[in-house]
């Protein structure tokens, strides 16, 4: 063909330019998609977006239509959107993008050794990288009379309108399986004029999201709507003279009429093209973090794909993997995907229903429950070790973005906060002016708060429908509408005050600081080189703005993959070849034995002086490099590292007329903290003082924390405020121990720690520390960080 067309060029004098399209086509690289679904076209979809001359794309999809959101479905069921409105891409999309669409078209061979696919109808293509996005099947119960006429899945556009003009016809409908989909089909058909009952196998409805009580008060509400209920029922068979279903029977003897019956049972990954090439399968198609199979340059996404052991049903998650995807086949940002946060919500009018997380409960977690009979609200929110691990939603879901935020970033939270979070509608605060800039709006298409205001300011959007144009934001599920909507209302009303300005990290890298801690956490990138590579840094080795940075989060989140060295560096070599370290001395006391072994030892390797450094620790230098192990060996004793970011020597100034009266309490206190606190990564430098003497207060205040004794009991200070009067020496060096490791997890890198305290707010702190079982995460927390760094082996030169 290419030649035919050159010839033809040449005959119009055109040859220069037949060339030069020949060579371009020649150089593309040729990409077939099986599946004309929402996951393999939301991949080809970034793909063309940024890259549009990288492949020659071909696609495969058995169905008769172009790609459309097959979440909506329900929706078109229930009258809430119509068929037309459902499209992604339209056929025009296709031709647009010079994508070669093959409809009602399976895909039934993969040559692997030829690098081709085989069609039903005999189309043969070649591909340079393949991707398979066959999606799933739906489960349909293997008893008697599952092939009768007027039984079917809900799962096309085919099933969707078969239903619909069924509906004019028929009165009674049967559908099998009370989870998600299964309610919404059955809301859909009481939407359209039939009787319907709802077969569960289970004691209670949507048995795998919700807990007991939500799907108690699922189940009256659909009820008082007309629906019918029919649980703990085993399907035996389905019967119907003349080949046509009329009844469905259950193993206990019992029967329902029917003229249609609706299988909503559940899915199963479509993994049998794959198997059938010699592909790996589990339950899916097994991938690894870059949807990359086994086979070279064959990849599997969506709901097909098994990730870890994995695989997916909703679209979020997919859409994740395809973001993925897209990455590594035009080789333009190293992503890996690590997993997704799955979450769910009832597409029903009427009733608003959201779980997300794990709901398991055991004796490591507490759960806080609110139940409002009168409004039919119902929040339960399941706590493990001080964070959000799961909730649920019944009746008021406003605070179901936050809480996806929360449980996400396992923030630690006071019981005021949780508390917070169970507040009625009546007296709650509006959720979209209360949701930080980065919490995802649209969490199908991850788009932020931050996207949309800036769609509205930068891009002029002014309609629901523009900022889904413009952003995807309720685009695919469409539950998220209504906050969008708000979203929209709040940025034009006169109480908006929120401009947001972008500031990436350094030049590295187009992502704010907020938004790599974000990714750090929810793709578990446990190394420095695993953040660069997912978040597409420009230079791979970092700066030195970034790296430093990069490496606290890591190591925060991450202390199992710490590396010591930086920290535990405690000899400098000077300009002349000696070098010089300094004795740790923890409070700034000595023994007079330890003293005496120090005298004597800088005396047998010759160091003429030795010099007490400001924070009153002793500091050896000249020391020649052959004495330098035999000295260290010899005084037997910890020295200071030379980081910057670390816990510096406490320092400890008890008034003379008072030293020996209280000179005890105070270095033991300060003794105590830094030893757990040394050589552990710090977001900026921290300097301890402790004292007695109301007289030592203004040098205590131009420190970052402070500890203040007295007769009537100890103050706890942070920068210039006085955060705590704690009554004795074991309950101030508890709190001091949970302060400072608090503002270690929640501070900015390179954030004081008056900075931080402002920025949190010091009656958010009070309320932590006030809470014994937030402050027994957080000194567990350090404990085991202090056994880590203690597993390591110190290195002195």
């Amino acid at each position: 063909m290419e030649i035919s067309f050159i010839i033809v060029c040449c005959i119009a004098g055109k040859l220069k330019k037949a060339a030069s399209i020949w060579r371009e086509s020649m150089s593309k690289l040729r990409l077939v998609l099986i599946g004309n679904g929402m996951a393999g076209m939301r991949t080809v979809e970034k793909i063309v977006e940024k890259y549009p001359d990288m492949f020659e794309i071909t696609v495969f999809g058995k169905e008769k239509h172009p790609n459309y959101n097959r979440i909506m479905l329900s929706s078109v069921l229930q009258g809430d959107t119509a068929l037309e409105d459902i499209s992604i891409h339209t056929s025009s999309w296709y031709t647009d993008h010079h994508i070669d669409l093959y409809t009602d078209e399976e895909v039934t061979r993969i040559d692997k050794d030829k690098k081709s696919v085989t069609t039903d109808k005999h189309t043969t293509v070649f591909y340079d990288k393949l991707i398979i996005a066959t999606g799933s099947n739906p489960f349909i119960l293997p008893v008697p009379g599952a092939e009768k006429e007027g039984v079917l899945p809900f799962r096309t556009i085919e099933h969707c309108r078969y239903m619909i003009e069924a509906s004019s016809r028929m009165k009674k409908a049967v559908v099998i399986g009370g989870g998600l989909l299964g309610l919404e089909a059955a809301r859909g058909l009481l939407h359209l004029g039939m009787e319907v009952n709802v077969v569960h196998l289970g004691s209670y409805l949507m048995d795998r999201q919700l807990d007991e009580t939500a799907a108690r008060m699922l189940q009256g509400d659909l009820e008082e709507q007309g629906m019918t209920f029919l649980l703990e029922k085993q399907t035996e068979e389905i019967s119907g003279e003349n080949s046509r279903v009329e009844r469905v029977h259950f193993k206990d003897g019992t029967s329902v009429e029917a003229d249609l019956v609706v299988m909503s049972a559940g899915i199963a990954p479509n993994k049998k093209l794959a198997e059938q090439s010699g592909i790996e399968t589990a339950r899916g198609i097994i991938v690894d973090d870059e949807m990359k199979t086994n086979v070279p340059d064959i990849f599997a996404v969506g709901e097909c794909a098994e990730h870890r052991g994995i695989t997916y049903g909703l679209v979020q998650p997919l859409y994740e993997q395809s973001a993925v995807l897209a990455a590594r086949l035009t080789e333009k940002e190293n992503k890996k995907y690590e997993g997704s946060l799955l979450y769910t919500q009832l597409k029903i009018s009427g009733l608003d229903v959201f779980s997300a997380g794990s709901l398991e409960e055991n004796n490591t977690t507490r759960t806080m429950q609110m139940y409002d009979e009168v409004h039919k609200i119902y929040k339960k929110i399941i706590i493990q070790d001080e964070a959000v691990q799961g909730a649920v939603l019944y009746g008021d879901v406003r605070q179901q973005r936050k809480l996806l935020d929360l449980i996400s970033s396992k923030k630690i939270l006071s019981d005021e906060a949780l508390q917070n979070l169970m507040v009625s509608s009546g007296a709650e605060e509006k959720i979209v002016e209360s949701l930080p800039l980065h919490a995802h709006v649209c969490q199908c298409n991850s788009v932020s708060k931050e996207e949309i205001i800036r769609s509205v300011q930068e891009k002029g959007c002014s309609s629901t429908e523009e900022i889904k144009t413009c952003t995807k934001a309720s685009g695919s599920c469409g539950s998220c509408r209504p906050l969008v909507e708000d979203m929209l209302a709040y940025i034009q009303s006169e109480n908006f005050n929120e401009y947001p300005s972008r500031k990436t990290l350094c030049s590295c890298t187009d992502k704010t600081e907020e938004e790599i801690i974000k990714r750090i956490q929810e793709q578990q990138l446990d190394t420095v080189q695993k953040v660069f590579e997912a978040s597409g840094w420009t230079d791979t080795e970092g700066c030195p703005l970034c790296l430093p940075a990069v490496t606290y989060y890591v190591e925060m989140m991450y202390p199992e993959k710490r590396s010591a060295a930086d920290r535990t560096s405690t000899v400098v070599e000077n300009t002349d070849g000696t070098f010089t370290f300094t004795v740790q001395l923890y409070g700034g006391e000595i023994t007079p034995q330890e003293l005496l072994k120090t005298a004597e030892a800088a005396e047998k390797y010759h160091i003429a002086s030795l010099q007490l450094t400001p924070e009153q620790r002793l500091q050896f230098s000249g020391v020649r490099k052959k004495d330098l192990s035999g000295l260290i060996r010899e005084l037997g004793m910890n020295l200071l590292t030379t980081a910057s970011f670390t816990f510096k020597p406490a320092r400890t100034m008890p008034e003379m007329k008072e030293l020996e009266r209280n000179r005890r309490p105070v270095t033991e206190a300060a003794s105590f903290i830094e030893k757990k606190m040394e050589n552990l990564p710090f977001p900026y430098r921290v300097r301890l003082y402790t004292g007695f003497s109301p007289e030592e207060k203004e040098e205590m205040q131009k420190q970052d924390f402070g500890l203040l004794a007295g007769d009537g009991g100890w103050g706890m200070y942070v920068g210039e405020k006085l955060l705590y009067a704690a009554s004795g020496r074991q309950e101030v060096i508890t709190l001091m121990l949970a302060l400072i490791q608090y503002y270690r997890e929640g501070a900015k890198f390179r954030e004081p720690a008056a900075e931080w305290a402002e920025r949190v707010n010091f009656v958010h702190i009070r309320e932590v520390l006030f809470d014994p079982e937030m402050v027994d995460v957080l000194l567990n927390r350090l404990d085991k960080e202090r056994k880590l760094q203690d597993s390591q082996v110190l290195t002195f030169v």
